[in-house]
């Protein structure tokens, strides 16, 4: 099966990226509001290893796939104006 890139794959997946850290970042400022309200406090071993570990991972990996897309969609667009 072959499968056509599309011009515009990058770009979703980037705006899909930005929005899912940006879900993340507003994760983070309602429990810091609400004083960790959420957050399971039985310990900072616990705490650590369910929502701080999971969240910086995340972080972590939408950052670099942010950073890779970003560059695939600025050497597109420097390839368009150069062609034009």
């Amino acid at each position: 099966m072959h499968i056509e890139a599309s011009p515009v794959a990058d770009l979703f997946g980037f705006v899909g990226m930005i929005l899912s850290m940006s879900e993340t970042a507003i994760g983070w400022l309602r429990e810091y509001h609400c004083g960790g309200c959420s957050v399971n406090t039985e310990g900072i071993i616990t705490v650590m290893m369910s929502w701080v570990l999971p969240n910086v991972l995340k972080v972590l990996i939408q950052s670099a796939v942010i950073t890779f897309i970003g560059k695939n969609i600025a050497t597109s667009l420097r390839m368009a104006k150069t062609t034009s």
